[in-house]
């Protein structure tokens, strides 16, 4: 990857954590004002399901006085609902308030003072023990009643410590939810923009098979009268024998007119009507190194130094040779043309996963900002005798191979054409 693309997709993936870091800490931090009381609520129905269990026990250790006998089993079933609940203690109490059963409260001997029903946080107090507790008292029939402690001390730090790790997780899962849902729509906003690009492409390659046609038309049509026009000028040159000076340079100048517009409607026709790709495999290195042998010289005449950098594993790659050297032949000339004497231009390529990037880059003038949409635009030139088509043909080259070319340029300082083909 290279170095200024490792760095985009690194600043995007640290703006991408930093967003959902803020996303999650700032849910949590509101999920804790909507779970505040999570714990007091949890614990006041912790509270209401043993008031209801301590009346079943009631009911049961009313029946066993009345029997006058507690069985072993009973017991255990009064155990196990001690042990749900944490209580530390099941009294019975009588109408005075004397101790008739007790499991847990070997210190209990009275409840008088314990008249009333419900949840009552007291505070048990004896010979060498003091226990803040939530006493469970409910009725028993004969004006008795069944008392049932859970030590405040002792639920506060265990079933609270339980109810705020569930509160914990419900503010964690809700953060990590809203986190993930901004992923989501961080997500689908790249995707909508991809989509638009993807649109607009559409539509830019709708209207360039449109002018495609029309200028393969025009073209078609301009041409056999043109080439008339050259050949009934060649004839007539050669009929009028040696006239003077003038008339020959007239002649000539027509002709080469001539010329050049037969060389323009072959682009256009190059553009309108591409050639069948002949796909075979290539071995970028050595092909681009080809092309530098090739195009060297013309530029070291015009005082421009050419650079390679191009490592030694480059993977290979399925294209038309002709066509893609005429891609990079075209970038290359841009770049001559935009850089002055004593500039570089640099031709780099490095891999991908998929893709192979062969970057041309210039120290010229650059592309203004506002120019830089419509350089791939066909018949678009800041070229007095371009033909605005030579960037065209270099994008349609690049996506018949199933790739991309971008451009980045800064006035003053130079254009970089970047082109990305797919692996072999």
């Amino acid at each position: 990857m290279r170095r200024s693309d490792r760095k985009k997709f690194v600043a995007l993936t640290l703006i991408s954590v930093l967003i959902f870091i803020l996303v999650v800490g700032a849910a949590y931090a509101i999920s804790r004002l909507f779970l505040a009381d999570f714990s007091n609520t949890l614990l006041e129905a912790t509270l209401a399901d043993a008031l209801t269990d301590t009346r079943e026990m009631g009911k049961l250790i009313s029946n066993r006085l009345g029997e006058g006998f507690i069985s072993p089993t009973d017991r255990a079933r009064i155990s196990m609902t001690m042990e749900k609940y944490g209580f530390i203690y099941i009294v019975a109490a009588d109408k005075d308030g004397g101790v008739v059963f007790n499991m847990g409260l070997k210190e209990a001997k009275s409840f008088s003072e314990f008249g009333e029903t419900g949840i009552i946080p007291r505070v048990l107090l004896g010979p060498g023990f003091r226990i803040p507790v939530y006493d469970v008292v409910v009725g028993m029939p004969g004006r008795r009643t069944l008392h049932a402690g859970i030590p405040q001390e002792g639920l506060t730090p265990e079933l609270a410590n339980v109810t705020d790790r569930a509160g914990d997780m419900l503010r964690l899962l809700f953060a990590l939810a809203l986190g993930l849902i901004s992923i989501a729509i961080t997500y689908s906003v790249v995707m909508l923009q991809r989509v638009k690009v993807l649109r607009g492409e559409m539509e830019r390659q709708s209207r360039l098979v449109y002018l495609g046609e029309i200028a393969g038309s025009l073209a078609h049509e301009i041409r056999n009268p043109l080439n008339t026009i050259n050949m009934n000028i060649q004839l007539l040159d050669e009929q009028m024998g040696s006239p003077d000076e003038k008339i020959k340079k007239k002649i000539r100048r027509v002709r080469n007119e001539v010329i050049r517009l037969d060389g323009i409607l072959t682009s256009f026709l190059r553009f309108a009507r591409p050639p069948k790709l002949s796909m075979k495999h290539i071995a970028p290195g050595e092909f681009l190194t080809k092309i530098a042998e090739f195009f060297g010289p013309e530029v070291e005449r015009a005082g421009i130094h050419l650079k390679l950098e191009l490592p030694g594993d480059l993977p290979t790659i399925h294209g038309d040779n002709e066509q893609l050297r005429q891609l990079f032949l075209n970038l290359l000339l841009n770049a001559r043309d935009a850089t002055q004497t004593g500039g570089k231009i640099t031709i780099s390529a490095w891999k991908t996963t998929r893709r192979v990037h062969v970057s041309i880059s210039d120290t010229g003038c650059g592309i203004e900002k506002k120019d830089l949409e419509e350089v791939f635009e066909p018949y678009v030139t800041s070229k007095e005798e371009g033909t605005g088509v030579g960037l065209a043909i270099v994008r349609r080259i690049a996506m018949d191979h199933g790739g991309s070319i971008r451009v980045e340029s800064k006035v003053g300082e130079g254009t970089t054409f970047t082109v990305s083909l797919p692996r072999k």
